[in-house]
């Protein structure tokens, strides 16, 4: 029976979850909305099987890839629309011309990130683009597995631990799966992210309210109807790749609203990603998952055909593949992976390992958790505006102040006897 001591020795995969054959293993949520899971111990039968697809209890050895390249696609449409190099959808259309399944991440009605599938084309739009929050995989690993059994080929794509997950879970080789995960910096808690969608919503009520008022427009108690989300979007390339920005639309909600000449179109907040204060909090490790910081799927381990991410650095190592477009870093871990590929809609550049991990660490290492990451969660519950408290924790705070300043206070006295 799984039981969880440390927290940081779960990924919230869920796979002991769907594997439980007395389904007595429920995901819940803690008080800092991560999902970990809870056993009826008198349903248990005591099979182990929870135990046995746990990434923390079974460790897979470290792996090379056999292939590193720098990628992108062709179709600059689809590339531009995409997050990096638009290496994701190459492969997703792959898989759906071979009457294939594509399991990815996409927001629900309330914008929760959540796993799904689809099957044909048209509906390959809403995985494409990232998502800074941790998924809820549901039953994505027994939908899978059933796909598998009719024979049906499958793409499947998520985190390394999602993968390794799945891997373990299935407990056996398919020819029919494709795996494919990302370089993960680490999954922010879904609690901050609805608690920061909710500030905005709030937010952005107070800003219509104080236009309407200078417009001088009449309206009623429905000003304080709360704007609906029309699209959220990460990685938005206006700016370009590396600058992306963070950009969230608002729908109409208010007879008011529709009647101002100020709100007729769309709202939007739309920052540069180095501004958006959820991005700082991710970036800056305040909020991820705990296991984050000790990642039992870093360095290849999560057993994945593909890897793909950002690669950061290239107008270093490979200048000619950079036009602020977007280009991808693609690792090929497994035969079948690169038989996966579609080439002739790829732009792509073989590189050594070493120079195109130089701006991904992450694929080797855990990132720290901030210093004040457990303060913040502390006291998260209690505060009402998440984004004025994630801007207080990420301040610098008088000890780190001190700090610098002794520190400078020693420097001068050190020259100041030298030069004596």
């Amino acid at each position: 029976m799984i039981q969880i001591t440390e927290k940081h020795n779960c990924c919230g995969c869920g796979a002991c979850s769907q594997v439980c054959p007395q389904r007595c293993i429920e995901m819940v949520a803690d008080n800092e909305g991560f999902l970990y899971p809870e056993v009826n111990s008198e349903d248990c039968i005591h099979c182990g099987l929870c135990e046995k697809v746990c990434i923390y209890r079974q460790h897979h050895p470290e792996r090379l890839p056999i292939q590193t390249l720098a990628a992108y696609c062709l179709d600059e449409g689809l590339r531009l629309n995409s997050s990096s190099g638009g290496i994701f959808t190459i492969l997703a259309e792959h898989t759906i011309r071979n009457d294939g399944i594509v399991f990815g991440v996409c927001f629900d009605s309330q914008w929760n990130a959540v796993f799904d599938y689809v099957e044909n084309y048209h509906d390959l739009g809403k995985f494409r683009g990232s998502k800074y929050v941790q998924a809820k995989i549901g039953n994505a690993y027994k939908e899978c597995e059933s796909f598998l059994k009719k024979g049906r080929p499958v793409l499947f794509t998520g985190t390394p631990c999602q993968i390794g997950g799945l891997k373990l879970y299935l407990r056996q080789d398919y020819p029919n799966l494709l795996t494919c995960d990302i370089i993960c910096h680490g999954v922010p808690s879904p609690k901050v992210w609805q608690s920061y969608l909710s500030d905005v919503r709030r937010r952005e009520t107070s800003k219509a309210a104080d236009r309407r008022s200078l417009e001088k427009v009449s309206f009623c108690s429905s000003q304080n109807t709360l704007p609906l989300i029309k699209d959220i979007n990460f990685r938005d390339k206006s700016d370009g790749w590396k600058k992306f920005r963070f950009v969230l639309t608002f729908t109409e909600v208010s007879p008011e609203d529709k009647r101002s000449s100020v709100s007729s179109s769309p709202r939007t907040l739309s920052e540069p990603f180095y501004n958006n204060i959820y991005m700082k909090a991710f970036l800056q490790n305040l909020d991820l998952r705990p296991s984050c910081h000790h990642c039992a799927a870093k360095r290849g381990r999560s057993l994945s055909d593909l890897t793909i991410a950002d690669f950061w650095g290239i107008q270093d190592v490979c200048p000619q593949m950079d036009d602020d477009k977007g280009t991808g870093l693609l690792m090929i871990n497994t035969l079948r992976g690169k038989q996966s590929l579609n080439y002739s809609k790829l732009q792509v550049k073989e590189l050594l390992i070493e120079t195109a991990l130089k701006g991904n660490p992450v694929w080797y290492n855990s990132v720290e958790a901030h210093p004040r990451r457990s303060h913040f969660f502390k006291l998260l519950n209690s505060r009402k505006d998440v984004i004025c408290l994630i801007e207080h924790e990420l301040k610098p705070h008088i000890t780190i102040k001190q700090r610098v300043k002794n520190k400078c206070r020693a420097i001068y006295y050190t020259i100041k006897n030298i030069c004596k």
